[in-house]
């Protein structure tokens, strides 16, 4: 795919003082937290241990995404004292479970840190719905009682910890081609979670026809953010000895896409992945270069873009293309 560049800059932090943005009287019952949320102007995804670099790089940002149990208190200090508004949320699958289970609700995590933790959580094979051998999970159903019970305290130790609110991942369990006879239960969830923490950030990755239900440009919206990845890209992790792979290829469902963030009424979070440190090579080109065809693709689509690696544990820069650390 061959996408014409036309450079754009980084999108500036949004630090302005919060009451310098005027509020649409839609939202005006949603929390102040809420409300940034969805005025957001960039934002970053890293799932990796936060050094002290990695939080001066993420504070450059309105919105960032993380795994909280690399996150101590101390991290989440220096995060807002270098910018108080940056909105931080927790990553939360609610519709997978790992083969590494990894639930911030787990007691054994009140005594020993993650990787010492043999995961006591209890995930009952009904709940299973079958395996998703790629990332080495099992899909759940998102309407039974015990799991939506489970993410329920998951959440309330996010929200406990000092985040903002919880990014919803693995939602696209019940889309068509998985498991759509769950489509229900996974409404019902997030309904659930919502109704428990009014005030919190929601952001839902993918779950194209879940975000018909979950998302709307009112106060009665359940998700304040839609992610949308693979736009220009993708990415398959490691699997029976052969090595990751990175393509580039078009979304099939981005005409889809558009028309959810014309319902929505704000940007979708658009996420691609792209090798680092690729030099370009026979005609084709270097991880910079892909990363600015991709990232400017998104803006021309009025998304939010953001390029990284395949696992999220790092913050590439790409010549510049983003803050990175």
């Amino acid at each position: 795919m061959t996408v014409e560049i036309n450079p754009q800059p980084i999108p500036p932090r949004n630090d302005e003082p919060d009451d310098s943005v005027a509020v649409d009287s839609q939202f005006a019952s949603l929390s102040d937290t809420r409300q940034r949320a969805r005025r957001l102007q960039s934002y970053a995804v890293f799932y990796g241990k936060p050094t002290k670099e990695i939080v001066c790089t993420l504070a450059k940002y309105d919105f960032a995404i993380v795994e909280s149990r690399h996150w101590q208190q101390s991290n989440l200090d220096h995060l807002h004292s270098d910018n108080p508004n940056c909105l931080i949320v927790a990553y939360l699958s609610i519709g997978e479970e790992d083969d590494k289970p990894n639930h911030p609700s787990d007691p054994c995590l009140d005594i020993k840190p993650y990787d010492q933790c043999d995961g006591r959580v209890e995930i009952k094979d009904d709940w299973k719905l079958g395996r998703n051998k790629e990332w080495s999970s099992s899909y759940i159903n998102a309407g039974k009682d015990g799991w939506q019970e489970l993410m329920l305290a998951d959440l309330q130790v996010i929200i406990d910890k000092g985040f903002n609110g919880v990014f919803f991942d693995t939602v696209d369990t019940a889309e068509p081609g998985k498991y759509p006879k769950t489509r229900s239960g996974m409404i019902a969830l997030i309904k659930r979670l919502r109704e428990q923490f009014p005030d919190a950030v929601f952001v839902q990755n993918r779950g194209l026809s879940v975000a018909k239900d979950t998302a709307s440009n009112d106060d009665q919206t359940l998700v304040d953010r839609v992610m949308f990845e693979d736009v220009t890209t993708s990415y398959s992790p490691a699997l029976d000895g052969k090595p990751e792979v990175y393509q580039r290829q078009p979304n099939a469902d981005l005409e889809k896409w558009e028309a959810l963030q014309d319902q929505i009424g704000v940007p979708l979070l658009a996420l691609d992945y792209v090798k680092p440190n690729l030099l370009p090579s026979n005609n084709m080109p270097g991880s910079d270069e892909i990363a600015r065809e991709a990232y400017d693709f998104s803006l021309s689509k009025g998304f939010i873009p953001f390029v990284s690696v395949g696992a999220l544990d790092q913050l590439p820069s790409y010549g510049e293309l983003q803050p990175g650390g």
